[in-house]
């Protein structure tokens, strides 16, 4: 079996290389100031970024991360998740039974029935008036 090459490697480098030299060009028009100020901006900005880049590591997992996550999830019981289920449960019909209550208070409050009342008196003296003036007419 014939190995495979890596076509990508050798791009990679070649491209590599060739941003490298623009980049050193580049450098040198800044040392002469021949570099616009916006173009002297980026280049600074570039730089800081490479440096940047090759100083500050990423932050990294410990090796034991995974293993530790897992061992917790497994520890924890199921009882634990029923007891938090039921305490919120529980806190949820009682908001609901005070809330039902409240709402119950509210509906038979006289002032709404002899609002309801006042309402109904108004509209059959009015269907009275209107019919009493239309009467006549027919």
């Amino acid at each position: 079996m014939k190995p495979v090459e890596n076509k990508t490697a050798p791009n990679l480098e070649r491209l590599s290389t060739a941003h490298l030299r623009q980049t050193e060009d580049r450098i040198l028009d800044l040392i002469e100031r021949s570099l616009s100020l916006s173009q002297s901006r980026l280049l600074r900005e570039h730089i800081l970024d490479q440096t940047l880049q090759h100083a500050v590591k990423p932050p990294s997992l410990s090796e034991t991360f995974a293993a530790r996550v897992r061992q917790k999830i497994e520890t924890e019981s199921a009882v634990d998740l029923q007891s938090s289920y039921d305490a919120l449960r529980s806190k949820l019909i009682t908001e609901f039974d005070q809330s039902s209550k409240r709402l119950r208070r509210q509906l038979l409050r006289p002032m709404q029935w002899l609002d309801a009342l006042g309402y109904a008196w108004a509209a059959a003296l009015g269907a009275y008036l209107l019919l009493e003036l239309v009467t006549p007419l027919i």
